[in-house]
């Protein structure tokens, strides 16, 4: 099948006409083998025009994930040390955001990141989670713009100091979270839908 642009396809100054010029305003549009011929309205010219849909839009299949899977999201941990809003956009550009924990399993899920890069000493610094306060303090949020309704806070914490407002997940015994500067530079673990 071979379609030929409309004619003043090539023309700006008939950007999104179609190639309808001298039409009536009522006449529809038709590619031939492309499906149904739609009015200017977007309906079928007629019950016998409806055949099917002018086009098909395709998008690429989904990356799959190449880290872990927990329910139904994909994490990737990264060993490199970046501040919180370098994690942050090195997420979105992954496709997801900093990692919103929401669940006690989903935070025990994530435990296990120690494993995942190359891990610190006892009690030394943690892993970004996409969580932080720098909007409101006190009001802690998620990244990807969801309400914190899990937390797992270590003792005294957050302490809400001037400037620390990101959270990280410590790798001691307990896993805890603790409050920090976000440019304090830490390892990150990225989420993303499935």
């Amino acid at each position: 099948m071979r379609l030929d642009p409309p004619e003043g396809a090539g023309d700006p100054s008939a950007a999104g006409n179609l190639g309808t010029e001298g039409a009536d305003a009522g006449a529809g549009v038709a590619l031939a083998d492309a499906g149904a011929v739609l009015t200017d309205a977007g309906a079928p010219a007629s019950p016998d025009d409806a055949g099917g849909p002018l086009f098909t839009l395709a998008f690429p299949p989904p990356e799959p994930c190449p880290g872990n899977e927990f329910g139904g999201s994909c994490y990737e941990f990264f060993a490199e040390f970046v501040s919180w809003s370098d994690g942050e956009d090195l997420c979105v550009a992954w496709g997801g955001h900093l990692a919103s924990v929401q669940s006690p399993a989903e935070n025990a899920f994530l435990d296990g990141w120690p494993a995942q890069v190359a891990p610190p000493a006892s009690n030394g610094p943690g892993i970004w989670l996409g969580g932080t306060d720098a909007a409101e303090d006190g009001a802690f949020l998620w990244s990807d713009g969801s309400a914190m309704g899990f937390a797992r806070f270590a003792p005294n914490q957050p302490d809400n100091g001037v400037g620390i407002d990101c959270i990280e997940k410590r790798s001691d015994t307990d896993a805890l979270w603790y409050d920090q500067r976000c440019t304090d530079e830490r390892p990150y673990v990225c989420e993303r839908s499935l």
